[in-house]
């Protein structure tokens, strides 16, 4: 037993016991409690994660829905867009085609003015050369003898050209 008692092997084991002994009686209970607050803490932080991920989700869930609105409502606008150009193209071809057909029915109205105009200008001219045709015709037929039977040609030629002019108006 003396060897036992000089030997290291020995001591060493008996103070490793009596140190296990000694832990295991009075730094059990607060090495309990540090690891079951320790995995109570890393519970809760996992719980909050959890809870996170889940709040996470529901706003990805969320803002996924609005850009969907979103991308639906800019479709929608440009289709009313293309709708509303292509009502406004048609009804500015409408309102050029009504111009142009009323412009179309101006120049024929003002052409065939221009038309009578000058067919009125042409008349006035042929009775005039005929009037003075005529009255010269005339004079060179007369004698100065029929110069009283001149006089009444004078008043005739002179009715038959008011008479004409009426006519022609």
């Amino acid at each position: 037993m003396d060897a036992l008692l000089h030997s290291t092997n020995f001591w060493v084991i008996f103070s490793t016991i009596v140190f296990l002994y000694v832990a295991w009686r009075f730094a059990r209970v607060p090495l309990l409690n540090l690891l079951d607050n320790r995995s109570d803490r890393i519970r809760a932080e996992l719980d909050e994660a959890e809870r996170l991920r889940v709040e996470a989700q529901q706003l990805l869930t969320r803002y996924e829905r609005q850009h969907e609105e979103a991308m639906q409502e800019a479709k929608q606008i440009v289709s009313d867009a293309r709708k509303q150009a292509l009502d406004m193209q048609n009804a500015a071809e409408a309102a050029l085609k009504a111009d142009i057909a009323r412009k179309h029915k101006q120049f024929e109205e003002r052409l065939g003015r221009m038309e009578q105009a000058a067919i009125e200008d042409v008349r006035d001219r042929l009775v005039e050369i005929s009037m003075a045709a005529t009255e010269d015709l005339l004079k060179k037929t007369l004698s100065s003898k029929q110069s009283a039977a001149a006089g009444l040609n004078d008043d005739m030629i002179t009715g038959l050209e008011k008479n004409l002019k009426k006519k022609s108006a």
